[in-house]
């Protein structure tokens, strides 16, 4: 017990020097970026056994495919800019890891001392309060809904659909997923504002889809779904209008490290000040450090294997003399990205890996940001909600006992609709930047 307390402690500490320099950096301070994938790197070495299997095997896959391509890269006489390549989506790390901090502030009684609701209110008063809460705290909020609504630990097929959707349709706008952090990592001039009006919409309408498909189906009478109420929402819509504040107050300032700051310290006044006037609030906030943090460790090595693959493909294709996989990102570029990322998906694939491939063969050039941060986000949205080896699927089979591939089957008309949507979307934002 000893020894694994002391590897936590360690790898905690590894985390937070690898957040704190990540921060200094993008404040503007002069430090090489391979010293902030130093401090990962050493984490998840420590933490690999730790990792689960299926991360692994994605992990060594994209390590694979990395290690390959840039040494075909360095046979072709390519030039890898080696620090970038050791501290490649470590910004995009930092902010999901300070993000976690934001379950520290107590949302677990919220309407817990209220009786669950029967029927289309309950899916409704699931379905947008897990919806809301997961943008701001993520899986903190689909665990703290349903252990409510489960039963004996289980969860209905409607259940499980109304958190799979409440989850990863805030893909599509909340600046605390990872979805934004990777559309704001590769490509850091998209315009915030216009990806936010665009892809609060696509969220609405996958919604109202869900509302409507599952409102129509038998078992929907004998849901039992999380009573909500509006006063507490304070907290989620105070994140998210600071951070767009901090934004248009402080523009140059990347909208990574606004979150990254902003997350665990406002958590925190919160939690310590008002909350928790306790040592067992000191006792709390250490134990997340040096438990939660080490937890992290799957979505820590997704992302530095994904940072390396996109390097090691980036030095192969400077080799191939000017070669993109599109001249232009078009619409009609974007609609078959989308396609055939979401087809991998479906597939197996989990949608970093198509999204890192296809950041490191296209060239986005001025007036196409908002194009390919649209196709980033729907990739991830869609992709995460019916693939079987996503992060909130596997999440619902290890703690509820839930058929990640009988979600993957349930998800598929939801996938194929949310899919013509977005092409709408996309066409019509092409014809506007048109």
């Amino acid at each position: 017990m000893g020894s694994v307390s002391a590897v936590s402690t360690l790898a905690a500490g590894l985390i937070l020097a690898g957040i704190s320099s990540s921060v200094i950096r993008g404040l503007g301070v002069e430090l090489p970026g391979s010293l902030v994938g130093v401090f990962f790197w050493l984490a998840i070495t420590l933490l690999w056994r730790r990792t689960a299997a299926k991360t692994r095997l994605l992990s060594s896959i994209m390590l694979t495919a990395g290690v390959i391509s840039l040494g075909w890269g360095l046979l072709r006489d390519g030039s890898p800019d080696w620090m970038q390549m050791a501290g490649a989506n470590t910004a995009i790390i930092s902010m999901v890891v300070s993000v976690s901090f934001l379950s520290l502030v107590r949302l677990q009684k919220v309407g817990r001392e209220l009786p669950l609701l029967s029927g289309q209110k309950g899916i409704s008063s699931t379905l947008l309060g897990a919806h809301i809460f997961a943008s701001v705290i993520n899986l903190s909020a689909m665990f703290i809904f349903a252990d409510r609504i489960s039963q004996q630990g289980r969860l209905s097929r409607i259940q499980t659909l109304v958190l799979n959707r409440a989850m990863t349709l805030g893909a599509f706008w909340s600046p605390f997923y990872a979805s934004m952090a990777v559309a704001v990592y590769f490509v850091p001039d998209a315009p915030l504002t216009q990806v936010l009006l665009y892809g609060l919409p696509l969220a609405i309408t996958g919604l109202v889809f869900t509302l409507w498909e599952l409102g129509r189906d038998r078992e929907a009478a004998m849901f039992q779904g999380y009573p909500i109420r509006l006063a507490s929402l304070w907290f989620p819509a105070l994140m998210a209008s600071l951070v767009l504040l901090i934004h248009e107050l402080l523009p140059q300032l990347p909208v990574l490290v606004i979150i990254t700051v902003l997350a665990p310290l406002l958590s925190l006044l919160i939690y310590l000040g008002f909350q928790r006037r306790s040592e067992q609030g000191a006792r709390k906030v250490r134990n997340h450090i040096q438990q939660r943090l080490p937890q992290m460790c799957n979505e820590i090595t997704l992302f530095l294997s994904a940072g390396l693959m996109t390097q090691g493909i980036n030095t192969l294709v400077s080799t191939l003399h000017g070669w993109q996989l599109f001249d232009s990102f078009t619409t009609g570029a974007a609609v078959i990205s989308l396609i055939a990322i979401m087809t991998a998906s479906i597939a197996g694939i989990h949608p970093i890996i198509g999204i890192s491939i296809l950041a490191s063969l296209v060239t986005v050039l001025p007036g196409q940001e908002l194009l390919f941060a649209l196709v980033l986000l729907a990739c991830w949205s869609i992709g995460t909600s019916v693939g079987p080896l996503s992060g909130i699927n596997l999440a619902l089979h290890g703690r509820y006992g839930v058929d990640v591939y009988q979600v993957m089957r349930w998800n598929l008309p939801y996938a194929a609709v949310m899919t013509a949507t977005v092409i709408i979307g996309l066409l019509m934002v092409g014809q506007i930047g048109g």
